[in-house]
């Protein structure tokens, strides 16, 4: 699977691989994906992009879009759910805890 802008892995899942494995990380579904749509990228093919994520192993993956200011929250035992204007991004599941003030990045990107 092609990589993302950010990825985080569950220390347990990174623990119990073999030395070999973990030369080999790349092949290896995060537990949490953060993927961010540019300029050079259609918005169909990075929601395809994070269908096959969640198919592959991923808990939880979020999709910014900050051409329309959303975060799109695609977890594996539901829809995808679509935060507009949203001002702090809280993660559930694995990434509880885990917050992003999405406020100041839609102020940057003006």
């Amino acid at each position: 699977m092609r990589g993302c802008n950010l990825a985080w892995i569950l220390n347990d899942r990174l623990q119990s691989l073999t030395e070999k494995k973990r030369e080999r990380l790349g092949r290896l579904c995060p537990d949490f994906v953060i993927e961010i749509l540019s300029p050079f990228m259609k918005l169909a093919e990075l929601q395809q992009k994070m269908d096959l994520w969640i198919a592959n192993g991923a808990q939880v993956a979020w999709l910014v879009n900050i051409k329309r200011k959303t975060v799109t929250v695609y977890r594996a035992d539901r829809q995808a759910q679509v935060v507009e204007q949203a001002g702090v991004v809280r993660g559930d599941g694995v990434v509880a805890g885990f917050e992003v003030n999405m406020a100041e990045t839609w102020i940057s990107a003006g």
